[in-house]
């Protein structure tokens, strides 16, 4: 099922701004109606009528449960409704298309990624060159690859779901993943121990460890980063500049109390073949050349 297949036949997939910028790209004069049932959807998109060419939508309306109209008017219409009347719902409808309309163009002035042109060229772009940040299409990529997920960085509330988004919004050629709760064993200070010996003074269990170390449940996150690419795969290793510009962007997301790891992943296919004599670097390029490989 291609994008295309995808909105016509599960819009409610995809929230208001998104279809909207999607469905432009494929059909500039849908026309965006409210929805006047009387029981809340969970969804923004309620169906595309695609013989009438027109979008019922939920939440921006003058219409339905979710609208700024009384309850009172909505009976009304959809009393008219049931006689076939729809002369005032269609009135409403120029309002609904034309709101809608310009909630997204307003929306396309923060969201950089809901704008066609490229981000140099709008006006928050000039804006940013005006201030002294250079000309964003010289500088490095993932300074202007991370302007699509800006929004996300500033939200207060974080999730594992928002920092892949916003690693693969420049890893374009990359699966990312992110396992949460890892654990690591801890090792405990010498004053922190509790030692069980005749002639120690009394221990305050519940103050102090009993054990030399602790496994900590809640150590960190593992970032999981999986490619076909060698060419990206080497710009990740351990030392490489954009591996360090990489990890500024995880600790600038993820709350300072987290840890985070890396694990990279090269597929099979990609993996090149370890040549004797030849540079190596143990755990990322010194893979043996047989066929159990190619199962994991």
């Amino acid at each position: 099922m291609n994008l295309e297949e995808k909105l016509i036949s599960q819009p409610w997939k995809f929230s208001l701004h998104q279809f909207m910028f999607l469905s432009k790209q494929i059909d500039p004069n849908l026309k965006f109606k409210g929805n006047i049932d009387l029981s809340p959807s969970p969804s923004d998109i309620i169906e595309i009528n695609q013989d009438e060419r027109h979008v019922l939508v939920n939440g921006i309306s003058l219409l339905g449960i979710q609208g700024a109209l009384p309850i009172h008017y909505i009976d009304m219409i959809m009393n008219r409704k049931r006689k076939k009347d729809h002369a005032l719902q269609d009135f409403l409808d120029i309002f609904n298309n034309k709101i809608i309309n310009n909630t997204f163009d307003i929306k396309k002035k923060s969201v950089f990624s809901l704008s066609a042109s490229k981000f140099q060229k709008t006006s928050s772009g000039r804006i940013a060159n005006a201030i002294g940040l250079g000309e964003l299409h010289n500088s490095n990529s993932i300074t202007r690859e991370l302007c699509t997920a800006l929004p996300i960085l500033f939200w207060s509330q974080k999730s594992p779901n928002n920092l892949i988004y916003i690693l693969q919004s420049f890893l374009k050629d990359a699966k990312v993943e992110c396992k949460q709760f890892i654990g690591k064993w801890i090792k405990i200070e010498e004053e922190d121990q509790t030692i069980l010996r005749s002639n120690c003074k009394k221990p305050s269990l519940g103050l102090k460890f009993l054990g030399k170390r602790f496994w900590n449940s809640k150590h960190g996150i593992k970032i999981i980063i999986t490619t076909k690419s060698l060419e990206l795969y080497s710009k990740l290793l351990p030392n490489e500049s954009f591996r360090k510009d990489l990890e500024l962007i995880i600790k600038s997301y993820i709350p300072y109390n987290i840890n985070f790891q890396i694990e990279l992943n090269l597929i099979y296919k990609s993996q090149p073949t370890l040549l004797l004599g030849k540079q190596s670097i143990l755990s990322y390029f010194s893979w043996l050349n047989n066929a159990s490989c190619e199962k994991r």
